[in-house]
């Protein structure tokens, strides 16, 4: 027995918004990031264990170890260096509560790696070649 008719093109993957996660990372003293429409979340736990969420992931409260963040949603897969924390999942909501406060370089995404490596290419060139202009 079919649920569907052979003649129902329904489509076999179709990703709603209530099928979407929403991320949301904080100290005490600041919500760090909070994205909307997430596809998956993946985490490190701490005893070395991988963790993908996907929408309709159980309920889980975890500790996060101290590693890379990453996410996708619709601009892309992106990647977030974070200290440990609590990883909690409730219903389509995956909170990441940590203790520390961040600076700029926790911020590991494609874009802030390429500018930071850029600039201390620049100041190296510009350090062996003080007189000449680059």
């Amino acid at each position: 027995m079919t649920l569907w008719p052979k003649h129902n093109a329904w489509p076999r993957k179709v990703l709603w918004v209530a099928d979407l996660l929403r991320l949301v990372v904080w100290t005490p003293s600041e919500i760090v990031l909070d994205v909307d429409q997430v596809q998956w979340v993946h985490v490190n736990l701490v005893g070395a264990r991988a963790l993908t969420i996907w929408p309709r992931h159980a309920s889980l409260l975890a500790e996060m170890a101290s590693d890379a963040l990453q996410y996708a949603d619709a601009a892309g897969t992106h990647t977030v260096d974070l200290p440990s924390g609590v990883l909690q999942v409730q219903g389509s909501v995956v909170t990441l509560f940590l203790a520390g406060i961040l600076g700029e370089q926790a911020w590991s995404e494609g874009e802030g790696k390429f500018e930071r490596l850029a600039e201390s290419m620049l100041a190296a060139r510009a350090s062996l070649s003080p007189g000449k202009p680059g």
